[in-house]
């Protein structure tokens, strides 16, 4: 089965960009424009999550946070990719409970290459 990716960014284009690269590589990418959407698609079953922090309504950083504090969640990798000009913002969502943080413009494979890492590193179970 391959991997589920759950992208959130408010900017369709970006989204779309790094769902059909991530599509390519072999993900089963699923993009999205709004927070409230990407946690109704990672209830339904997500191996990964890659959010940008700057979104109408709820930002990334409330987004992380609310998975983190759901407990079948806590492990859920989560990537952000942002072009946050805060001070402090990779800080913060590492704070939340990001894994990994890259700035805008990121390429699909970065994120590809991010995302290998952490199903590589996690021990398989068997069934």
């Amino acid at each position: 089965m391959r991997p589920r990716v759950v992208i959130v960014d408010d900017s369709p284009q970006v989204a779309a960009t790094y769902e059909i690269g991530l599509a390519a590589a072999g993900y089963d990418a699923i993009a999205v424009t709004r927070a409230v959407d990407a946690i109704a698609e990672i209830e339904n079953g997500a191996s990964a999550l890659i959010t940008d922090l700057d979104m109408p309504r709820m930002d990334g950083f409330e987004l992380i946070s609310k998975l983190r504090a759901i407990p079948a969640h806590v492990n859920l990798p989560i990537v952000v990719v942002s072009g946050s000009t805060e001070p402090g913002a990779e800080s913060r969502a590492r704070a939340a409970g990001a894994n990994a943080y890259f700035t805008k413009p990121c390429s699909p494979a970065l994120l590809r290459q991010e995302l290998d890492r952490f199903f590589l590193e996690r021990p398989k179970v068997e069934s």
